[in-house]
Parts: structure tokens; C-alpha cells; sequence
């Protein structure tokens, strides 16, 4: 499976009335349009192939980057307050105190892809973090 960015994209229950609209085969055109839009692939859905869907489609590519550039900001101020967190328990600067999470980031990471590593050879035979 391939690493995505984003791991989910959200479905409004509000929206089922438009998906009741469609029939079974064009919501299936929608919803795979959705999970290769929300991926970042190429949407392969066009207005000729399944008008309403499309339609519908376009509709739902706005609220999806809505959504998004929500949850960016929120991710962005989080950061930004827990790096002033971090930086007044350690008694750095706020910028040393990026570097230092990003050096531990990246450390976590190197364990993180080394233990996956060892799993799929069966050397382990559970997570260890």
C-alpha cells in the first residue's frame, strides 16, 4: 500500500440524501473519485461518462480542500503551541527547539521503519512501539 499524507477524508452523513440520488454504479464512480482525489491521483470521472456524479463530485472536491486547509491550520497551530511548550521545558529558544523535534523525529522514524523491517523478516513478533 502506498503512503498517503492524509490517512482519511470525511463523509458527511448530511450527504447521503445526494448518494440516495444516485444509482448503485454512479455513487461507486463517486466514492472511488473521492478516495483517488483525497490520495492525490489522477480523478478519472468525467462529466460525459456520469453527469449527476460528476456534478456531485465537484461538489464534494470543494468541502474535501475545505476541510483540509481546517485540519492544516489546526495541525499548524497545535505545532506551533507544543513547540512553545517544548521549548520552555527544555529552556531553549522556540527554533532550537524545532530542530531538537525534528532530530527526534527523525530517530523515531529510523526505529519506526527498522522494527517494520524486522517484523515482515519475523524476526520480532509484535511492535515495539
Amino acid at each position: 500500500m502506498e503512503n498517503y499524507k492524509n490517512k482519511a477524508f470525511l463523509c458527511y452523513l448530511d450527504n447521503e440524501v445526494m448518494y440516495s440520488e444516485l444509482s448503485d454504479e454512479d455513487a461507486g464512480k463517486l466514492i472511488k473519485a473521492m478516495f483517488r482525489y483525497a490520495k492525490g491521483q489522477e480523478v478519472t470521472l468525467t462529466r460525459e461518462e456520469a453527469p449527476i456524479a460528476y456534478g456531485y463530485f465537484v461538489f464534494l472536491q470543494g468541502q474535501y480542500d475545505r476541510d483540509k486547509a481546517k485540519y492544516e491550520e489546526k495541525v499548524a497551530k497545535k505545532r506551533k503551541r507544543d513547540t512553545a511548550r517544548y521549548a520552555k521545558q527544555k529552556g531553549l529558544s522556540v527554533e532550537l527547539a524545532n530542530e531538537e523535534e525534528k532530530s527526534e523525529w527523525e530517530s523515531f522514524k529510523r526505529i519506526k521503519a527498522k522494527q517494520e523491517k524486522l517484523l515482515k523478516e519475523g524476526r520480532i513478533t509484535e511492535p515495539l512501539l
